[in-house]
């Protein structure tokens, strides 16, 4: 049995805002990596080369929340127009066939993972609160809601459970066995040991284990795994107050991946570690453009390269370019006080 307390349901945006970008009026259309607005989705190698705008064309959606088919081919985000000013809370879904480009909107939400083959789709809600699931093909009519009170989605790898953060007692991992139809939560006993669980957590590639962030009780953040078929305690890999909220598994099951604020960038940067090993070290991807903010990775299905979203940190002024917008701001004051 669960027994209630109450939670604060903290739900952040792509970029935190630490790492805000102010939007542009006219955001420069082009693949080059100078785009400093709102988070957008890049794809780069797996050891950070060759990094290149995934949708050039649409440069006034935020995107975040990749989530891949099986074979690859397919790919589902989220996104929402920015330059139009509006929040995650408009957020739509989009799947993606990446090798003939098409793209097709399939209805509000966020947080999307595609189920192995590509047939269907697990998401969360604000409109109507809460995780969902619902076949590609016809979205709308198929829409069946899972739980009221969740929050992130996860499909496993074997494509047999869905997993997501229920907070209907306490903060807890829920499994549903989609096959067997038994539905449990990760973490019995007393109460969950954590007061949040984040959204876009992963599964291993044997669809054993769970790696997500975490802040418990007593008030430890960091990168957590837990064993979702036998209880058992949640291991602490790494204790990172800066983390971000995504978490993803190398689908060969060597290395997890993730984001953190860089101690001397100061900014969002994408970082690895050996998966269920307590205190292993976080390590950075290389290569990646000193003044790229990243965040939300996924690896794709081949394991080759990642998908993460990015932003670039506005460049900063020089003391003479400050000193020349002081003195154009006192010019312009003076011209104002003599037209008065």
């Amino acid at each position: 049995m669960i027994h209630k307390y109450i939670v604060i349901i903290i739900f952040l945006a792509y970029l935190p805002s630490s790492g805000h970008l102010s939007a542009q009026d006219q955001p420069p259309a082009n693949t080059t990596l100078n785009l400093q607005t709102w988070p957008q989705l890049y794809i780069a190698d797996v050891d950070g080369k060759n990094p290149k705008r995934l949708f050039p064309e649409s440069t006034h959606r935020a995107e975040g929340s990749p989530s891949f088919s099986e074979g690859g081919q397919l790919m589902i985000f989220s996104g929402f127009n920015a330059e139009k000013k509006e929040r995650a809370t408009s957020s739509v879904i989009y799947l993606v066939d990446l090798e003939s480009g098409e793209e097709t909107k399939l209805c509000q939400g966020l947080n999307p993972s595609l189920s192995p083959r590509g047939k269907r789709f697990f998401y969360s809600r604000y409109d109507d609160r809460g995780v969902w699931v619902a076949n590609v093909e016809n979205p709308e009519e198929t829409a069946t809601k899972l739980d009221p009170k969740g929050w992130g989605t996860a499909w496993s790898p074997n494509g047999k459970m869905l997993a997501w953060a229920s907070y209907s007692n306490s903060y807890n991992l829920k499994i549903l066995d989609i096959v067997e139809g038994d539905e449990w939560i990760v973490f019995e006993g007393e109460k969950s040991p954590f007061r949040i669980i984040y959204f876009n957590f992963a599964w291993s590639p044997d669809s054993r284990n769970i790696v997500f962030k975490g802040i418990t009780h007593e008030r430890k953040t960091g990168i957590f795994a837990a064993q979702v078929i036998k209880e058992r305690e949640p291991i602490l890999l790494t204790e990172i107050s800066s983390v971000h909220e995504s978490v993803d598994w190398h689908p060969d099951g060597s290395k997890i991946l993730f984001s953190q604020i860089d101690p001397e960038l100061k900014i969002y940067r994408l970082y690895t570690m050996e998966p269920l090993k307590p205190d292993a070290k976080p390590v950075p991807v290389p290569n990646l453009p000193p003044q790229m903010i990243a965040t939300n990775p996924r690896y794709t299905r081949n394991g080759k390269q990642i998908v993460f979203a990015a932003a670039m940190k506005p460049p900063v002024k020089k003391e003479e370019d400050k000193e020349d917008e002081k003195a154009k701001a006192a010019a312009n004051a003076v011209k104002e006080k003599k037209d008065e």
